[in-house]
């Protein structure tokens, strides 16, 4: 149970850096991180320093392989959210809720708020309204239920074929209903 304790310890201490994690964003990318890139970059440190713990007491026993996959499921979730980058609610930023205690469980201050995405009035112009893109979230679902599947530890057999099947229809669904809403609206 004291590995699991240190797990914590690395996920509050990329919480409490995330601070630090967005200037080395804002230095590295010249301008403000997207929302997404700031999330997904959160997930990307909290994953890297979940590997040495994992490879230390984990890496030759073949029995354990749910800390290798928690790793890999938050570090590719990281990474889809950095290269898609869907968007996400700009509601939040700065303010906090009226919680008991003064609790405030914001993400960012009101310096260190990530930018929202508006890459297509630079690409197309103002003649096009602007797009949410929310689809992509289906794109995200789509590649993490794949990653999901290919880690899996279900042994393959007879009897979870159609687990992995419903698998490979949700992520097929996922990635219709993106071209759907996407290329063919209304």
């Amino acid at each position: 149970h004291l590995i699991l304790l240190a797990f914590v310890a690395v996920l509050l201490s990329v919480a409490a850096s995330r601070f630090a994690v967005f200037d080395a964003l804002h230095i590295l990318l010249e301008r403000k991180p997207s929302e997404s890139v700031a999330a997904g970059s959160l997930l990307l440190a909290t994953a890297a320093g979940w590997v040495p713990m994992v490879m230390t007491y984990f890496g030759a026993e073949k029995a354990s392989s749910r800390p290798k996959r928690a790793v890999v499921l938050v570090g590719s979730l990281g990474l889809l959210l950095i290269l898609l980058r869907p968007p996400l609610p700009i509601k939040g930023g700065g303010e906090c809720p009226q919680l008991p205690l003064a609790l405030c469980p914001r993400l960012w201050d009101a310096s260190h708020t990530p930018e929202h995405e508006v890459d297509d009035v630079a690409v197309y112009g103002d003649g096009l309204r602007r797009r949410e893109h929310w689809p992509l979230w289906m794109v995200v679902a789509a590649s993490f239920s794949g990653i999901l599947a290919s880690t899996s530890t279900i042994r393959a057999n007879a009897l979870f074929a159609p687990i992995r099947l419903i698998q490979g229809g949700v992520a097929g669904l996922l990635v219709g209903g993106y071209m759907a809403l996407e290329f063919f609206p209304g």
